[in-house]
């Protein structure tokens, strides 16, 4: 008996053969992609979220033949992004660029409705970053110690903004506030890019940002580089101390940018997204642009597994600090 198209063998998506899926009709699925995919993104455009999104949408909609939309959807340190597609339609057309603050949501975020480990599968890693602590330049200090000296005489004087409650942004002022003694006061924001316009607007003091949303202004000199949040000192802004040379903990506390998939989104898709994925990130162009942006790319071997690992480590790692810190959740 002679099969149908629709019956037929395998699949070819772009090149390489994935297997035959039926239903109970018989019929197979279409070839992956047909159609536009969204790619949500919980912080606001500017944000270095919205940068790396962009970015690896333009490469990997030019391999899998088919447009990725960015979605913005900021608030709730990007949990309000995560639980939207947490409870949307796992078909293969819709992923969440994930950050740190997501896996904390248990502990800071208790009524937002998901579960990010049941309800989110890995993708694939597509980025890491430094954090850099920058200074307004309406502050009357010269270096960060002096602004340390500053603060200890003029208790709760001095701000530091952050992208919210639980981000990672506002666990590294609370370190510096523990670790320096730095009697500074909180203020959270929708996002690290509105906290930046409020110290570059001098009507915030300090913040804690990515290397690749802050690298433009301390170029254009709107704000002061203090310390960066890295195992090392950062290429494009070689004069800038690490947090570990003023003897402050924080040095390890690089950010990172992950693909997730909602549960239940069928694993030929999400091999499909984790090839494309590596592919962009393998193009030397890619490679140039990220890093001339101040991103640091994923280890070689970036797999859904291996994602699934490290994000089981960084979940421990700071929820642990989360204890340590006594930060309460919101509700």
């Amino acid at each position: 008996m002679r099969l149908s198209k629709v019956q037929a063998g395998l699949l070819i998506v772009a090149g390489t053969a994935i297997p035959l899926i039926s239903v109970a009709t018989d019929k197979v699925v279409e070839v992956y992609p047909i159609r536009p995919v969204r790619l949500v993104v919980g912080q606001p455009p500017g944000d270095g979220a919205d940068i790396i999104a962009r970015h690896l949408a333009a490469a990997m909609s030019e391999d899998l033949g088919q447009k990725i939309v960015i979605e913005n959807r900021p608030g709730a340190a990007g949990n309000i992004a995560a639980a939207a597609v947490s409870q949307d339609n796992a078909d293969g057309y819709l992923f969440f660029l994930a950050a740190r603050p997501v896996i904390l949501h248990k502990k800071m975020y208790r009524d937002i409705k998901y579960d990010f480990s049941r309800d989110f599968v890995p993708v694939g890693m597509a980025a890491r970053f430094p954090y850099v602590l920058v200074m307004g330049n309406h502050v009357a200090a010269t270096s960060l110690l002096d602004a340390i000296a500053y603060g200890k005489s003029n208790p709760e004087k001095l701000t530091c903004g952050s992208g919210g409650i639980g981000s990672t942004t506002h666990l590294l002022c609370e370190m510096v506030r523990e670790s320096a003694g730095l009697p500074w006061m909180h203020v959270p924001y929708t996002g690290d890019s509105p906290a930046l316009m409020d110290v570059i607007g001098g009507r915030s003091d300090f913040c804690i940002v990515t290397a690749p949303s802050v690298l433009p202004f301390i170029a254009a000199g709107t704000v002061r580089a203090m310390a960066v949040f890295a195992p090392d000192r950062v290429a494009l802004i070689p004069g800038v101390p690490t947090i570990a040379e003023y003897g402050f903990r924080g040095a390890d506390a690089q950010g990172w940018f992950a693909v997730m998939a909602p549960r239940g989104t069928p694993s030929y898709a999400i091999e499909r997204l984790n090839r494309s994925i590596n592919k962009a990130l393998s193009s030397k162009k890619i490679r140039t642009q990220l890093v001339g942006l101040g991103y640091v790319m994923p280890p070689s071997i970036n797999t859904p597994d291996v994602l699934e690992t490290f994000l089981d480590d960084e979940t421990e790692k700071w929820t642990s600090l989360l204890e340590a810190q006594q930060i309460p959740g919101l509700q």
